[in-house]
């Protein structure tokens, strides 16, 4: 049985959502989450997929500050991306196939690969 494409907002929620299930799991990225209040954020990161893969403009805030953020209180590290990206694709695989799940793991690796050089070549200068 093939699976289904990503086609609109409630795969991207059930894509988030089951995502951060799995981050909340996670030895290595957990403690990075435990103070996200996820009724919040869970809506924050559907509307940040769904301006990337369908550009509906919903998303307007900055990822760059708010991981420059996280990394201010406790440091990012290459393991840390390399997890998330990781779990990310995981998550894809599981739940969907075609032209838009390979695009948002294309997407994502770019802009984890994009974050890791900013932040963690800032917080080592």
């Amino acid at each position: 049985m093939s699976l289904p494409d990503i086609q609109n907002r409630n795969d991207l929620l059930m894509l988030v959502s089951t995502f951060y299930q799995d981050v909340r799991k996670d030895e290595i990225l957990k403690d990075k989450f435990m103070q996200v209040v996820w009724e919040t954020h869970i809506p924050v990161m559907v509307d940040f997929w769904d301006n990337v893969i369908f550009y509906n403009g919903n998303y307007n805030g900055n990822p760059m500050l708010k991981h420059l953020l996280v990394n201010s209180i406790t440091p990012l590290t290459e393991a840390h991306f390399s997890r998330w990206l990781s779990l990310n694709d995981n998550v894809v695989d599981r739940l969907f196939s075609g032209p838009n799940a390979t695009m948002l793991k294309e997407k994502a690796h770019n802009i984890a690969h994009f974050l890791q050089n900013k932040v963690i070549k800032k917080s080592g200068e």
